[in-house]
C-alpha cells in the first residue's frame, strides 16, 4: 500500500510537485512535512527511543525549520505515513 511519502517522491520525480504547489494551498503544508519527514528517515530510519529529541537538538533541523517543535515531527509523521489508496 502506498503512503502520501510515496506518492509526493513519484510527483517529485515526475517534476509535477512545483505545480500542485501553486494551485493547492495544503501542498504548502505537505511539503514541509515531506522535508520533516524524509530527514526524519535520513537521521533516524530505525526511530529508536528518544529519536524526537535527538532530532530537534540536530543542527540541520534546527537550520531548515527555525524551530524544535516535537509536535511538527509527529504530525509530519503522521501525515506522510497515511495510506493513500487511489
Amino acid at each position: 500500500m502506498k503512503t502520501v511519502y510515496d506518492l509526493l517522491t513519484e510527483f517529485k520525480s515526475a517534476h509535477l510537485w512545483k505545480g500542485a504547489l501553486i494551485v493547492f494551498p495544503r501542498a504548502e503544508t505537505l511539503e514541509k512535512y515531506y522535508r520533516v519527514y524524509s530527514m526524519v528517515l535520513s537521521l533516524e530510519p530505525e526511530r529508536k527511543y528518544g529519536y524526537r529529541k535527538r532530532i530537534l537538538n540536530h543542527p540541520d533541523f534546527i537550520r531548515l525549520f527555525g524551530c524544535q517543535d516535537e509536535l511538527l515531527i509527529h504530525d509530519a509523521i503522521r501525515a506522510m505515513e497515511a495510506p493513500c489508496d487511489f
